[in-house]
This record gives C-alpha cells, structure tokens and sequence, in this order.
C-alpha cells in the first residue's frame, strides 16, 4: 500500500513539474502555493494525500512490527 502510494505521489508531482516546463514555458521555481492554488491544483491535493495515505500505513506497519517483538 505504501508504496502504491508513494510512487503515484511522485508521479503526480513530476507530471506538475512536467506541465510547469512543457506547457507554461517557466522554470521549475514554482513555489508550493502556486501548485495549491493553480490550475492543477487537484493533482497536487491528491498527491499529497497519497503521500500522506502512503506514510501513515507505514507509519501503521511499522509500530505493528515493533508491538509483535
């Protein structure tokens, strides 16, 4: 699970990066709040809570394995 997400929130967040260079022609000196604020502003929502889905089942594995010792 966690690495489901991870790597779909990487992919979204290069697709940003991507779209900043190819499409608007600007450098990638985005700051954080244009992309929440943008155009693809739901791409960047839903990456970021797949990164946060994707830490917290790590963070859900991790104790469990230190419970089980």
């Amino acid at each position: 699970m966690e690495g489901f997400c991870t790597v779909t929130s990487l992919t979204l967040f290069l697709r940003l990066d991507a779209h900043a260079v190819l499409v608007t022609d600007t450098r990638l000196e985005s700051t954080i709040s244009a992309y929440g604020l943008g155009v693809g502003r739901w791409i960047f929502t839903l990456a970021v809570l797949l990164l946060a889905a994707g830490s917290a089942a790590l963070l859900i594995a991790l104790v469990g394995h230190i419970v089980r010792r």
